[in-house]
């Protein structure tokens, strides 16, 4: 099983897991589109973190990575719409079109959260002719598990993680040294092996 909190483990702080991941995003849209471009996440980011197509010509898809790993609460829900309402108002200003929208978060919804989204989704894509979606933690977990997600999955420490033999209270194997393996050829153990 993934657990991202594992980017604020390495990382050390929560400032550093957000970065980590957008970042993770960027190389999850890249598997998929090949192309995305990470946008420098800062104020006047246009709403964009992670963009595939243009802003000069034809459409783009955009995606907004939020490190929310407690869920979406009213705090989440404002940052949310923040985000997507300065998107709508530079892709008029700046005259690109924005095909779809993509919002990542680290969580699961709660049943509040969903009816929430659900409502947000369809009052926006009516206002606005944006195609909107949700990635949340199962579409990214089933995204970093698929084969071709192994180097990304390296990369951000979230690979599936064997426990250590000592923990196991297993003792670790020693190869003998050179020369004196025939010391142990009486010993019980070698003999049933043997004798088996």
């Amino acid at each position: 099983m993934l657990n991202l909190k594992q980017l604020e483990v390495d990382s050390g702080s929560v400032e550093g897991a957000r970065a980590s991941f957008q970042k993770l995003v960027v190389h999850l849209v890249k598997l998929k589109h090949g192309n995305a471009i990470e946008v420098q996440p800062a104020p006047g980011d246009w709403g964009i973190d992670v963009l595939v197509g243009t802003l000069t010509s034809g459409t783009c898809l955009v995606w907004q990575a939020k490190y929310f790993m407690d869920g979406i609460k009213a705090p989440q829900k404002e940052q949310i719409d923040a985000s997507f309402e300065q998107l709508v108002e530079k892709s008029k200003e700046q005259q690109f079109k924005v095909d779809a929208w993509q919002l990542c978060v680290p969580c699961a919804l709660s049943p509040q959260a969903i009816k929430w989204w659900e409502n947000w989704k369809k009052k926006k894509t009516t206002e606005t002719g944006i195609r909107i979606d949700l990635m949340c933690i199962s579409d990214i977990e089933q995204m970093l598990m698929a084969p071709e997600a192994q180097d990304t999955r390296n990369q951000f420490n979230l690979g599936p993680r064997g426990i250590p033999p000592q923990t196991l209270g297993e003792r670790l194997i020693h190869d003998l040294p050179t020369g004196r393996s025939s010391e142990y050829d009486n010993s019980l153990f070698i003999r049933k092996l043997v004798l088996s």
